[in-house]
């Protein structure tokens, strides 16, 4: 999930960048939402894939699944 976290951190960082450097008038909105949505659906895994860690953490570790 840590290294998950980086890798998304970094792609958002070199959009970033990337979005910076270009020229008003050559940034194509279509491809602006491409990439956002992207992004976006990176981080819903993300945040579901904690949510899966920490409800596993909390059967283990305290047997409410038992």
């Amino acid at each position: 999930l840590r290294r998950d976290s980086h890798d998304l951190h970094e792609a958002v960082t070199r959009f970033r960048t990337e979005l910076e450097a270009t020229p008003p008038d050559e940034i194509h909105c279509a491809d602006v939402r491409q990439q956002l949505d992207r992004v976006a659906t990176e981080l819903r895994d993300q945040r579901a894939r904690e949510a899966d860690l920490i409800y596993e953490a909390f059967n283990v570790d305290l047997g409410a699944g038992d």
